[in-house]
């Protein structure tokens, strides 16, 4: 059994498992981040909340998924898997 006493030590001990893909973010990176939001004055997205996986797909668009994903293209990253759907996120905007 492995007992952590906060999320920093759990981070620590879980990236040393190749397995266990994590990412950690402090308090001061969520505040950036925030900070950020708040400046581009960005809108939500309508239901991005009930959103289980969300890939980068270029900058202009995302791929996502309402569960997770464990066949091989979602676990080793390379290419999305079909039960991705992509989302422009930019409209109307014309090519250079």
């Amino acid at each position: 059994m492995v007992s952590k006493q906060d999320a920093s030590e759990f981070y620590e001990w879980a990236s040393t498992h190749e397995k266990i893909k994590l990412v950690f973010y402090t308090h001061k990176d969520l505040d950036a981040a925030d900070t950020l939001i708040k400046e581009r004055n960005a809108a939500l997205i309508p239901g991005s909340t009930k959103l289980h996986a969300v890939v980068p797909a270029d900058s202009h668009s995302v791929y996502t998924r309402d569960v997770s994903g464990y066949c091989q293209p979602c676990l080793s990253g390379d290419s999305p898997c079909d039960s991705l759907v992509k989302h422009q996120l930019i409209t109307g905007m014309k090519a250079l």
